[in-house]
C-alpha cells in the first residue's frame, strides 16, 4: 500500500558558524514511497518541481505537496532508448532535459511526459560544468569542457541541445587534477558566466553576449590555500599526491546562482580525519567575495531562488522509511 508523503514544517531554526552565512531551516520532505531511490546522486529544484536522479539509474519528478515519484524514462517515449542517466535539470521554461551516458540524452514537459530527443550532437557534461540561463525568451544552457593541455571550450546549447555558440577559455594550470576531478563549478547571471576550476584561486568572468573575457575575482579563503601543484599522471602516484593536496589545500566542489544578489561557492578540504565544506558567497552588485562565510559537515546539493537543499537518509534508523528525504532551507541574507 502507498504510504502517503509525510511533510513536516519545522519551526524556523537559524543556523550559522560565528554569525555569518544565516540559513533558515522551513521544511523536511519525506520522498514519497511508490518507488524505492536508492542513493541520490543529484537534485535540480525549480519552485516545487524536484528532479531526483538516482545512482541505480534512476531520475524521477517530484512536485512537492503531492504524494508520488513519477519516474522519467526515455525508453516509455524511445523504445529501445539505452537508459544511463547522468544529470537531470530544469531550462529556463520549466521544461526538463536530461543528459545520458549513451545516446544524448531526452527531453521532456513540466509534467514528466514525453517531449523530444536531445540532438545527435550533443557531447555530455556531468553537473558541475552547466550553467542553465534563467531568461525564459532564450531557454539556453551553458557547457564548460576540460581536454588535456588545452584551453577548456564553452558551448551555448538551445533547449533542443543543438549548439549556438562555441569558443575557447582560460587554460588550466594543472590540468592533471582538472582533467581527473568533475568538480569545480559554473554560474549565470545577466548574460555573465562566473566559473571556477577545482583547484581554486580565481573566479572567472566571461561575457556571453560579447564573447570576451573580463576581469576575474580573487579567492582567498583564510581557513586553507588553493592548489598550487599538478597530481601525477601517474596512476599509482595520484593517491600520494592527493592525499598531500588535502591536508593543506582547499578544492572547489560546486557553485549555484543561490540569488539575484549572490552567487553560492562550496569548497571541500581536511580538518584531520574529517571533510568539511566552505560556503562562500559572490555579491552580484560589487562581484566582490563577501568576508563572511561558514564550514559545514554537510555540502548543499542543490540551491536556487533563496533556498539551500541537502539530502538526508534515515532509512537506518527507521525500518519504516523507505526512501531518503530532503531538507529545504532558505537564505536570509548575510
Amino acid at each position: 500500500m502507498k504510504k502517503p508523503i509525510i511533510l513536516v514544517l519545522l519551526i524556523l531554526i537559524a543556523f550559522s558558524v560565528d554569525g555569518v552565512a544565516q540559513f533558515t531551516e522551513i521544511k523536511r520532505i519525506q520522498l514519497p514511497d511508490n518507488h524505492l531511490i536508492g542513493s541520490i546522486m543529484g537534485i535540480d529544484v525549480l519552485g516545487n518541481s524536484f528532479l531526483i536522479t538516482d545512482m541505480q539509474e534512476q531520475v524521477f519528478l517530484f512536485k512537492d505537496g503531492t504524494d508520488e515519484l513519477i519516474p522519467l524514462n526515455p525508453e516509455d517515449c524511445f523504445p529501445g532508448f539505452d537508459f544511463k542517466p547522468i544529470h537531470t535539470f530544469h531550462l529556463a521554461d520549466s521544461s526538463i532535459f536530461l543528459i545520458n551516458a549513451s545516446l544524448p540524452g531526452y527531453r521532456f514537459e513540466a509534467d514528466g511526459s514525453c517531449r523530444g530527443s536531445v540532438e545527435d550532437d550533443f557531447i555530455q557534461v556531468p553537473p558541475g560544468k552547466l550553467a542553465v540561463d534563467d531568461d525564459e525568451d532564450r531557454n539556453h544552457f551553458y557547457t564548460l569542457r576540460a581536454f588535456p593541455n588545452q584551453p577548456l571550450r564553452f558551448k551555448s546549447y538551445q533547449e533542443t541541445g543543438r549548439l549556438v555558440g562555441e569558443s575557447e577559455l582560460i587554460k588550466p594550470k594543472f590540468p592533471n587534477f582538472i582533467n581527473r576531478f568533475e568538480s569545480g563549478g559554473t554560474a549565470v547571471h545577466d548574460g555573465i558566466l562566473y566559473y571556477m576550476l577545482p583547484s581554486g584561486a580565481e573566479i572567472y568572468r566571461y561575457d556571453i553576449k560579447r564573447n570576451v573575457s573580463i576581469e576575474s575575482i580573487p579567492f582567498e579563503p583564510e581557513y586553507r590555500t588553493a592548489i598550487d601543484v599538478d597530481i601525477s599522471a601517474d596512476p599509482s602516484q595520484i593517491t600520494k599526491d592527493l592525499d598531500e593536496i588535502r591536508d593543506d589545500h582547499y578544492w572547489v566542489s560546486s557553485m549555484f546562482k543561490l540569488s539575484e544578489e549572490y552567487v553560492l561557492i562550496q569548497t571541500h578540504f581536511r580538518e584531520g580525519e574529517e571533510y568539511k565544506y566552505g560556503i562562500h558567497f559572490i555579491n552580484l552588485k560589487t562581484n566582490e567575495v563577501e568576508e563572511q562565510y561558514a564550514i559545514f559537515e554537510q555540502s548543499f546539493s542543490f540551491a536556487r531562488d533563496n533556498k539551500a537543499y541537502r539530502v538526508f537518509d534515515e532509512r537506518m534508523e527507521d525500518d519504516n522509511v523507505l526512501n531518503p528525504g530532503i531538507v529545504v532551507y532558505e537564505f536570509t541574507g548575510n
